[in-house]
């Protein structure tokens, strides 16, 4: 288990940054022609699916920024949570209960 706490923890940061790249391309216009710059937007908009229509201002950046941003959010807070719960089910439910002090 504590392996996979490992993988969940490393992979928050690495998505909030494929994340906060999507924005950056959008925001700045960049062209996704060049092969990393479409699969940093693909994978930046299939991660921020769930959060697709949150916000609805009516300028296309804020609306992505605003949305993507909400998503990075989330998963900065969800992917430690995880981790921390998958590293507690290692140690098995209720062993601080048993241990004793002197």
């Amino acid at each position: 288990m504590l392996i996979i706490a490992r993988v969940v923890r490393l992979a928050g940061p690495v998505t909030i940054a494929v994340l906060v790249a999507g924005i950056g391309i959008h925001v700045f216009d960049v062209s996704t022609q060049p092969a990393p710059f479409a699969r940093i937007d693909t994978l930046a908009r299939a991660l921020a699916s769930p959060f697709a229509d949150v916000f609805l201002p009516a300028d296309e950046k804020l609306r992505l920024t605003l949305n993507w941003g909400l998503a990075a959010i989330f998963y900065g807070c969800i992917a430690p949570l995880v981790a921390y719960l998958l590293a507690r089910a290692d140690d098995g439910i209720g062993s601080w209960r048993r241990t004793r002090r002197a």
